[in-house]
């Protein structure tokens, strides 16, 4: 029986005093079927050095959330749903 975990940010928010609050799903599988998430919060102080988190974080921090490929991917995703 093979656990696995990904870990993903899964909510990103800016707090009002600038620091980047990042919710982090722990998503459990057991041979491949899913099991259950938990969640972790960690926060990026202003100024705090991104280069060793996710592309989303470091995007989000710099300022390049909508960028070309996460539209065209969000794009699929709604082309996709309306053919359903």
């Amino acid at each position: 029986m093979a656990l696995t975990e990904t870990r993903i940010p899964d909510r990103v928010i800016t707090l009002e005093d600038g620091q980047i609050e990042i919710r982090y799903a722990n998503r459990i599988f057991r041979n491949g079927n899913y099991v259950t998430t938990d969640y972790d919060v960690e926060r990026i102080d202003v100024g705090e050095d991104v280069s060793g988190k996710e592309a989303l974080v470091r995007d989000v921090v710099n300022g390049n959330v909508f960028t070309a490929e996460r539209i065209a991917a969000r794009q699929a995703v709604k082309d996709a749903e309306d053919r359903q």
